[in-house]
């Protein structure tokens, strides 16, 4: 699917030569780039955010990092009675 089929009023002038490829890239609230991944939570929620690559969303150190903050979220739902 061609990039105008997302973007009709896509034009030439808009663009500028770089690496190949095009992917969706998240900001933080500032506007800076968030290179890598960032996990926010709320007592009943939790979004890993901006896990731009494969390798990146099977790493290890996510998925440690993830059940980590669930485990202290379920702490505090099931001992402390947060909900």
């Amino acid at each position: 699917m061609s990039k105008k089929a997302f973007v009709p009023e896509l034009q030439a002038k808009y663009l500028n030569p770089g690496r190949a490829g095009i992917r969706a890239q998240a900001l933080d609230r500032n506007g800076n780039l968030l290179d890598y991944f960032e996990i926010r939570q709320d007592v009943n929620l939790l979004l890993v955010c901006n896990v731009p690559s494969l390798a990146a969303r099977v790493s290890l150190s996510i998925g440690e990092k993830i059940s980590k903050t669930v485990l202290e979220l379920l702490v505090l739902v099931i001992y402390v009675g947060i909900t």
